[in-house]
Order: structure tokens, then C-alpha cells, then sequence
């Protein structure tokens, strides 16, 4: 065969082109739009296609040999695992933070929020001033919406304190309450890592550290805060941490696998030449992506999500998503998008689970 096609799998699942690239955006992540997937417009997944090809060399030079390959289902029932996750940035805003934030909405509306009407802009300053339920704490309806499915889901909570950048308080009554009730009922609490921690060990170390003596056990799972990281920084801080998994692989301008691979798997440390003890689920559909960087109304942002769940579904893979606390004042339609996600899992014979349960389903298999 004339094509390497084990090279040049090996080139996107060791992210090769961010070792030497050396552009990065305003946040110091690497670019979508200088990958070598943008360039080609890739549809599909690259590296899926390679293990296809693999497994079809493998059934034909083992024709009577050896039993058929092929990729099993996940713990011998599920079609595909959706990985839920959610990133808990904020859950309130004070009065005053609320009027500031109203009035920039309603007069000087972010790119992404432009093509949000005015009608429901104005609906949403008054509801974040005057309503008695807070429009920033949502988590709590989706926490339900998972358990009516019967699916378990990842809340990645920040413990920077607030000279790290977080916005809450891990003390927070309100926010203890939910993350009892999150692992009284299975779910998982991780780490969300602070803007700077994925590029400094002791800083991440330590949010570690307090994440665990605020939720009593050790978080084993772990997004960073704007999916901030570089490949070659980050990656060995969190294998020095104490990882079992991360999250924060993926473009935050871009849907899609960053590393054109629809399963979990072990990155490559290009400085010891081995995998790194940590196993990636790459983001790969992020709600502020589509709405904010995208501009996507939410019908859009639907067939986009319901393309990538039909393709992986198709190939028993596995799915991350990331959802936050949108409120429908700001990018209308998109909290209701992700009960429609839940139902269409359920009904095309997949599962959702936190990234701890696919972790460990995928270390057990």
C-alpha cells in the first residue's frame, strides 16, 4: 500500500501540527482555522476512516481464519455513550452585575447575541432584574432532565477562590445542596481548571486539592476553563495531577473531534515518546460554540448536533458534549435544545453518561 495511513494517524491523535504551528489565538489556544482538517474541509473523521480500512484488511486476510472484527457496542447493549458535561462558570449575579450585564445585552449585544431579537433581549434584561428566579441557575433543570432519561452527567465546578478568576463560592448553600444531590444520585463532580492553571502545575495542583477537601473525595475527571491548554504545557500537568481523564480537547470556534478520532483515548507525550497515563474525551459539541462563536439559530445548531450524534451513533463511539447555563434571553431556543439531544440518544439505542461512568466503562472493556 502506497499511503501510510498508520502515519498519518498517528499525526492527528498526537495533535502533530500544534507542535509545529506556532500560532495561537488571544487565549493562547491553538487555532481551528490553521488545522489541517479546516484546510481539507473534512466531513468525517479521518482516523475513524483509517480504523475502518484497518478493520477491513484485518476481516479479509483473516477470512477463515479468525472471528469477524468489528468495533463492540458499549458494555454489550449501548449503540454509542453521548458524554454529558456541563461547566459550571457562574451561578448568579449580584444586583448590581445584573443591571450592567441587562443593559450591555439590550443596547450592545455581543456578536453572538446580535441576531438574538429585541423583544426577547428586553424579556431577558427584565427578567435578570426583576425575576424571582434566577435566569444564571439552571444547572439544577438539567441535572433533571438527565435523571427522567435515566442518564448520569459531569458538573465541573471551579475552586480558584476569587482571586483565581471563579465567580462563586464552593460554601455556596445553594451550590452545596445540588452537589449533594449530584453524588447522592451518581452523577460526577470534576475539576473545571481556572484560565491560568493549564499553564502552571502548582496552581492546578492546588484547585485540585481544594475541589477535593469541598466535595469529601478525590475528582478524577477534569475540563479547563475556555479550553484553554496547549498540547505540549498542559497535557503533562495534568498527568503529573493525578488525572484518570480530561475533557478540554476541542475547538472552542468549531465543532468536531480536534483529533479526527470518535473514541477515547490516550494522547501522545512527544517529550517521553509514550501515551500519557490519562485517558482524552475530546469536546466535540460545545452549546456556545454554535451560538456564540458560530451564530447559529437554534434550528441550526440542531441539524449540526443531530449530524455528529448520527455519524457516531453509526460507529458505536462515544460523543462529549458541553452545555452551560444558557438562559433563551440570550441565545434563543438553546436550552431547550438539550432535552431534544437527551431524547434523540435515548432513542437510537445510546446512553449518557457522565465522563467518570465512560472512563470507567472504557478502562473495563
Amino acid at each position: 500500500m502506497p499511503y501510510d495511513f498508520l502515519m498519518s494517524a498517528f499525526y492527528f491523535l498526537s495533535c502533530w501540527e500544534e507542535t509545529v504551528i506556532p500560532d495561537r489565538d488571544q487565549h493562547g489556544r491553538f487555532p481551528y482555522a490553521r488545522s489541517l482538517a479546516a484546510q481539507l474541509n473534512l466531513s468525517e473523521n479521518i482516523v475513524d476512516l483509517y480504523l475502518d480500512l484497518f478493520i477491513s484488511l484485518l476481516n479479509l486476510a483473516g477470512k477463515g481464519r479468525w472471528p469477524h472484527v468489528e468495533i463492540p457496542m458499549w458494555d454489550g447493549r449501548f449503540q454509542f455513550v453521548a458524554c454529558l458535561t456541563h461547566d459550571i462558570d457562574e451561578i448568579s449575579k449580584s444586583r448590581l452585575s445584573r443591571l450592567k450585564f441587562a443593559w450591555d445585552h439590550l443596547v450592545h449585544p455581543e456578536a453572538g447575541h446580535q441576531r438574538t431579537p429585541i423583544s426577547a433581549r428586553a424579556q431577558f434584561a427584565l427578567a435578570t432584574l426583576f425575576g424571582r428566579r434566577d435566569p444564571y441557575w439552571s444547572y439544577p433543570a438539567l441535572a433533571e432532565a438527565e435523571r427522567r432519561f435515566g442518564f448520569t452527567a459531569s458538573y465541573f465546578l471551579q475552586s480558584a477562590g476569587r482571586n483565581g478568576g471563579t465567580r462563586y463560592s464552593l460554601s455556596d448553600p445553594r451550590l452545596r445542596h445540588f452537589v449533594t444531590e449530584l453524588l447522592r444520585d451518581g452523577f460526577e463532580v470534576g475539576l473545571h481548571g481556572s484560565y491560568a492553571a493549564g499553564f502552571d502545575a502548582v496552581r492546578f495542583a492546588r484547585e485540585k486539592a481544594a475541589l477535593a477537601a469541598a466535595i469529601d473525595e478525590e475528582p478524577i475527571g477534569h475540563r479547563q476553563h475556555y479550553l484553554r491548554m496547549d498540547y505540549a504545557t498542559t497535557f503533562p500537568i495534568y498527568e503529573q495531577a493525578g488525572l484518570q481523564y480530561d475533557a478540554t480537547l476541542g475547538y472552542a470556534e468549531h465543532e468536531g473531534y480536534r483529533n479526527q478520532f470518535s473514541y477515547p483515548y490516550h494522547p501522545y507525550n512527544h517529550q517521553e515518546n509514550r501515551p500519557f497515563k490519562f485517558l482524552e474525551l475530546p469536546t466535540v459539541i460545545m452549546d456556545v460554540t454554535l451560538a456564540g462563536y458560530r451564530q447559529m439559530p437554534a434550528e441550526h445548531a440542531w441539524q449540526v448536533i443531530r449530524s455528529w450524534l448520527e455519524k457516531v451513533s453509526g460507529r458505536r463511539g462515544c460523543i462529549t458534549l458541553l452545555w452551560h447555563n444558557i438562559w433563551d434571553g440570550v441565545y434563543p431556543g438553546y436550552f431547550n435544545l438539550y432535552p431534544r439531544v437527551l431524547s434523540w440518544v435515548r432513542d437510537h439505542d445510546g446512553i449518557g453518561l457522565s465522563g467518570r461512568d465512560v472512563y470507567r466503562l472504557w478502562m473495563a472493556r
